[in-house]
């Protein structure tokens, strides 16, 4: 068996377990690759609904309203019978990776609406990185506002206004350290 699963970009591949203990795993060039010979030919049964690998990934592209990722199937590919011979007519089902944006991090945001300046305060559990960016109505990046290791604690992190169009915005808050945190909010430019 040769498999190769191409990677959607967006997403990291953080780990692949198989339930076959002697395949060999690889993640290489955004493709993950399960090779496995059975020198033995007692071969190794998959039971209706088991799955074959456990892939964990991790998300490295943001949306406000989430992500699905669809795996695919490398070309490559290949089942082999205990005789040498390609073996067709083999079906693999793989699976939409939904990747939901999680809100578990205390934001606040003032004052909104503002005129010249805004705050956002937001608390971190843990220590890790921390990427602020503010967005407009279409979605167009305008600014980022920071981009950097963060300690546990409250933060507060103040957004210059004076070169922004009157208008609404949405602010990202990004949160990578030993789990992923992403919280999205909107304010508001007066005039």
């Amino acid at each position: 068996m040769h498999l190769v699963l191409n990677i959607p970009e967006g997403l990291s591949v953080i780990k692949v377990e198989s339930a076959i203990p002697e395949a060999n795993v690889s993640v290489i060039n955004n493709q993950v690759r399960v090779t496995w010979m059975d020198e033995t030919r007692k071969g190794f049964e998959i039971v209706n609904g088991m799955p074959l690998l456990n892939i964990t990934t991790k998300s490295t592209s943001v949306s406000r309203d989430g992500n699905n990722y669809s795996l695919r199937l490398g070309s490559e590919s290949h089942f082999i019978n205990a005789e040498g011979e390609l073996i067709s007519g083999i079906t693999l089902v793989l699976p939409t990776i939904n990747i939901s944006n999680v809100k578990d991090m205390e934001v606040s945001v003032y004052p909104n609406p503002f005129t010249e300046n805004t705050n956002i305060n937001y608390v971190l559990r843990e220590d890790g990185k921390v990427i602020i960016s503010l967005f407009d109505q279409a979605g167009k990046k305008v600014k980022e506002i920071i981009n950097g290791d963060n300690s546990a604690g409250n933060h507060e992190v103040k957004i210059e206004g004076s070169d922004l169009m009157p208008g609404i915005y949405h602010y990202c808050i990004i949160y990578t350290g030993s789990y992923q945190l992403i919280n999205t909010g909107t304010i508001i430019k007066s005039k």
